[in-house]
This record gives C-alpha cells, structure tokens and sequence, in this order.
C-alpha cells in the first residue's frame, strides 16, 4: 500500500513539473516576444527619421504630419503597457491588440495599477486576462465598423485588482444568466470554458468574476484580492 502511494504521488510530482515547465516556456515566449517588438521600434526609429526629414526638405508637410501621427500612434500603443509591472502580461495584450487590429477592431487600453501585487502567478494573469479578450474579440468582430471597438481597464480598489472588459452586445441579460455554467456558450462552435476557467482562478484566491450590462454594451469584471506585500 505504501509503495501505490509513493509511486502516485511521485507521478502527481511529476505531472506538476511537466506543467511547470510548459508554463515557464510561455512566460519565457510571451516575455521574448514584447523584447522582440521593443527592438524592432528602436531599429526601425532611424528609418522613420530618415523619412520624415526626406518629407521635410521636400516640402511634403502635410504627408509628413500623417506620417508623424501614424508613428505617435504606433508608440503610444505599447505606451500604454508600460506601466505593468510584468512584461509577460504587457506582452499578451500587445499580441490581442494586434490580433484586434487584424479584425478591424479598436481595442483601447487604459492601465491605472501595474498587478505588481497580484496574488496568482503571471500563467493565471494572462489565462484570465486572455480569456475576457478573447470572448471580446470574439462578439465583437462580426458587428458594424462603429461597434468594433473593446475597452480594456486595469485599475485597483479597496485593495482589490480590478480587470474590466467591455464591448458591444445586443443579447439579453437572461441570455447571460448561464455564462459562468461549465459548457455553455452563446458562440458556434466554442467549448464554453473560458470564463468557467477564469471563474476558477478568481475563486482560488477568493476573489470574483461577473457581468454588468448597460444599453448595447456588456462589461465583465475580474476582481483579484492583493498578495502578501
């Protein structure tokens, strides 16, 4: 008997190191690619100034000044992201604002807490973080130009981290009675454990996720309580 339970609990040992070093190498890919962006804007800034000093001498202002705001734009987007405190997490909404833009969506973030004192690990951050997105990206792709657009706030209260997603949406409150059931989904051919996985992390922590609605909107808020300082 002791040896079955030494054997299954060095299995189970087992099976938490393979997952822990899946999980390392995604932090590790998520970090080398927002360093990757990072370089890119340094080696392409020359290039940019060569071009609008090209403009400039030839007295091509006003396409200098689009291709001054274009540039202002594309900067101010990782901007944005700085103040987090983990790169892994700046990364993955880099990578859902890309994928967003690819869509014809806006997505707008608005970072006031850097999660620096999050209580889960960076995995469970960007699980949840990536899961309200998605689900974002998903009801939102399909609307009309004026309605693809997503708000991503990260603020703190009452020593709570605040995660607030929001985007358009037609569906009714009782439609969304069911959201946070294991397998249920109100998208074709989607398993409906997104938000059941976020619901899990939040709970571990004793923290909460849920729903708000206003007219031709829908918001979902992912309360984390802070770590041990």
């Amino acid at each position: 008997m002791a040896e079955i339970i030494y054997f299954e609990n060095l299995s189970v040992k087992s099976a938490y190191e393979r997952i822990e070093t899946l999980i390392d190498k995604e932090y590790q890919a998520e970090m080398l690619n927002y360093m990757q962006i990072i370089r890119s804007q340094r080696h392409d800034f020359n290039f940019h100034m060569q071009a609008v000093a090209g403009m400039i001498e030839n007295g091509r202002y006003e396409e200098c000044s689009r291709y001054v705001q274009t540039m202002v734009e594309n900067v101010g987007r990782l901007n944005d992201l700085l103040p987090l405190s983990n790169p892994a997490v700046s990364a993955l909404i880099n990578t859902f604002t890309e994928l967003a833009a690819s869509r014809g969506i806006r997505l707008e973030v608005q970072i006031l807490d850097d999660l620096s004192r999050a209580v889960c690990t960076t995995y469970e951050m960007n699980t949840i973080i990536g899961n309200l997105l998605q689900n974002a990206v998903d009801e939102t792709e399909n609307k009309e130009a004026d309605l693809q657009f997503i708000r991503l706030l990260v603020m703190h209260r009452s020593r709570y981290h605040i995660i607030k997603v929001s985007n358009p949406c037609e569906k009714s409150d009782k439609e969304f009675q069911k959201i946070f059931t294991p397998g249920y989904t109100t998208k074709q051919l989607h398993e409906g454990i997104g938000l059941t996985s976020v619901k899990k992390i939040t709970a571990r922590y004793g923290g909460t996720v849920y729903s708000e609605h206003e007219p031709g909107i829908i918001h979902f808020i992912a309360k984390l309580p802070y770590g041990s300082s």
